[in-house]
């Protein structure tokens, strides 16, 4: 979840900037600082994919052992015509693909609604079908399941040559690939934790330069009250009869 919302957040600052050029309220930037925003963010949905494969492993995981102890209660009352941890396996697969899919759905939402609208169809299909537990339906919602994704997500933004030339219709949610390279892992980890700890150092500075912002500006009012205080004791010791006189000897 955390590695999606942040993509998120990633590709709705994308969005906003595409939106302020095509609507020429702000020219596109060619400058050093752009180009080191653009690589930051890349830099930083670089470790999302294996976040959220190893997110997804730990949920089929946890179903899993949630629906293990069914297998007793199938075994006694006879039902399961084939080996139950077979099917909890599979049922536990069915389910996680559903929730993942539903939980995606919900973070896209927010800034791609046909994308998400598409992981909304995946789940809602899937949960209607998953209790009825022909193995036949739940092969063909697979293939339809993912041959659809594949469609929509990889080959229909293929065929088109120019990005202006995409439909509104056809979203991406970001660079979603997965590399077998141990060494491009590595590397993929590392540059997201090189951005987190940039991210968290300016933080850290800007905390600190808010907070000696205020210490002046506590330390400024404090000295013109200060100062204020002064003038209004003059102004009464002023004011009393005869306190500017010395007084007389004895």
């Amino acid at each position: 979840m955390f590695s999606e919302i942040s993509s998120v957040l990633v590709v709705r600052d994308q969005d906003f900037r595409e939106k302020l050029v095509s609507g020429k309220h702000m020219t596109v930037a060619t400058g050093e600082e752009y180009k080191k925003l653009i690589t930051k963010e890349n830099m930083k949905m670089g470790p999302r994919p294996y976040l959220s494969v190893i997110g997804g492993l730990f949920m089929f995981i946890g179903t899993s052992c949630l629906m293990f102890p069914l297998c007793d209660v199938l075994t006694i009352i006879g039902l399961p015509s084939a080996p139950c941890i077979l099917l909890i396996t599979v049922g536990s697969f069915f389910a996680t693909v559903c929730n993942i899919s539903f939980l995606l759905f919900l973070v896209w939402s927010c800034t791609r609604i046909w994308a998400s609208l598409v992981f909304l169809l995946i789940a809602f299909t899937g949960s209607l079908l998953l209790p009825s537990g022909n193995p036949i339906l739940l092969c063909l919602w697979v293939v339809i399941a993912v041959g659809g994704g594949y469609a929509y997500f990889f080959y229909l933004p293929s065929t088109y040559s120019d990005p202006k030339e995409v439909p509104p219709y056809v979203q991406n949610i970001g660079d979603f690939t997965v590399e077998a390279n141990p060494e491009k892992i590595q590397n993929a980890f590392k540059e997201g934790f090189e951005v987190a700890k940039m991210e968290a150092e300016e933080k850290i500075q800007e905390a600190e330069r808010a907070a000696q912002a205020a210490t002046e500006k506590l330390k400024a009012e404090a000295e013109k009250a200060k100062k204020m205080a002064e003038e209004a004791q003059a102004k009464a010791a002023a004011a009393v009869p005869g306190s500017n006189k010395p007084e007389e000897k004895k």
